[in-house]
């Protein structure tokens, strides 16, 4: 069975693909910066013709994670990817989408039985895509803010990025955050591909919701940050702006499928992984 993925090398790619040829799938990546290309994966130019049409299984998880301490480059045209993806998939092939539960951020609730977009200013590029896929038949798997786990975990890859581990928090804390571990996202996306019939979305995510400052004190508590920075609104405003801000505050509760099992806990994750923190600078 041949399966295609595109953002075979994003922080979530790199897991799907792992997992796709641990269970025995021939994986492709789709190749637009070969310098980027996963290693794992065969890659496969955009301009293939070839390979037109071939493909059991079509992936995109090229969409940028966005998160509190984690947040990828901006990924190429994705009108470009999808209409590549459309061309390398079978007329009966099963075509994942996935995105971010930022395209509802703005919503207080998302509903079992449809799908409202109300994006975060960062996630309203992801929308019109989005709806392009769905009219194609393609089924948006959608993945919590806070993702982690793995060799580069982008929580432990972006506070060693910073200048200080004193976490900022807004004060009051209003937003609540869904997390879920790398290895149980990437681990479901083979389960759907080898599935006859699919839902028309999944929203993936462990039950329980951090706030900004349980997630900043658990940081501190177990290791992986120094300490917590309490911020006002308007000096949270003045140093990260209103999309930062979005994020931070986000408060939306969305129906996790009863089929995703995540083996993983955050807390337990952040509890028992050592890490070595970047020295903190004045």
């Amino acid at each position: 069975m041949k399966v295609l993925v595109a953002g075979g090398n994003s922080v979530l790619g790199r897991h799907v693909v792992r997992h796709l040829i641990d269970h025995g799938y021939q994986v492709f990546a789709l190749s637009q910066h070969p310098e980027q290309d996963n290693p794992l994966a065969i890659p496969l130019a955009l301009q293939d013709e070839y390979m037109a049409g071939k493909f059991d299984a079509v992936i995109c998880c090229a969409r940028p994670v966005m998160a509190p301490y984690a947040q990828e480059k901006q990924p190429p045209d994705f009108s470009e990817l999808m209409d590549s993806l459309e061309r390398f998939a079978k007329p009966d092939a099963t075509k994942l989408y996935t995105s971010g539960i930022e395209v509802f951020g703005c919503a207080d609730e998302c509903l079992p039985v449809e799908l409202k977009f109300e994006p975060l200013s960062a996630a309203e590029k992801d929308v019109p895509v989005l709806q392009e896929a769905i009219k194609l038949g393609w089924t948006p798997v959608f993945v919590p803010t806070l993702v982690y786990g793995g060799q580069e975990c982008p929580i432990h890859t972006s506070l060693n990025r910073r200048e200080s581990l004193r976490i900022p928090v807004l004060i009051p804390s209003s937003g609540l955050y869904y997390a879920a571990h790398l290895d149980d996202l990437a681990a479901f996306h083979v389960t759907l591909i080898e599935q006859d019939t699919l839902a028309p979305f999944y929203f993936l995510a462990e039950e329980k919701r951090y706030s900004p400052e349980d997630l900043a004190d658990m940081l501190v508590k177990y290791g992986w940050a120094e300490g917590v920075k309490c911020l006002s609104l308007p000096s949270f405003l003045k140093q990260y702006g209103e999309e930062v801000l979005e994020v931070e505050t986000m408060n939306v509760s969305v129906p996790i499928n009863a089929d995703f099992e995540p083996v993983n806990r955050l807390s337990t994750y952040l509890s028992q992984t050592r890490i070595t923190p970047a020295h903190d600078h004045p």
